[in-house]
């Protein structure tokens, strides 16, 4: 059986966190979000949208790297990678959907 995406980047993001001996608290602050936005993520209580989940890996070292194939079948890849400024906290309008939204 085939895990649902957000229940995958939710032990993924945790993992992650923990490799790099960030709290949740630290993860949040470091990617202008609140600590119980990251709790609800990795609980996979929350959808994040492709900038919440870019922010949140880059404040933790990394990148997010998404592959795909196109109608004829070639592999496209998309790399984001965010960089100092950019980390810096944003408006917010909801970067959180509900997971069974």
């Amino acid at each position: 059986m085939r895990r649902q995406p957000a229940f995958e980047f939710a032990v993924q993001l945790a993992e992650l966190r923990r490799q790099k001996g960030l709290s949740q608290a630290a993860l949040a602050k470091l990617a202008g979000m609140t600590q119980p936005e990251v709790a609800r993520l990795e609980a996979a209580e929350a959808s994040p949208t492709f900038d919440t989940m870019a922010r949140l890996l880059a404040a933790a070292g990394a990148d997010l790297d998404i592959k795909f194939r196109d109608a004829r079948g070639k592999v496209v890849r998309l790399t984001m990678v965010l960089k100092g400024a950019e980390l810096a906290p944003r408006c917010r309008r909801g970067p959180l959907r509900q997971a069974n939204a």
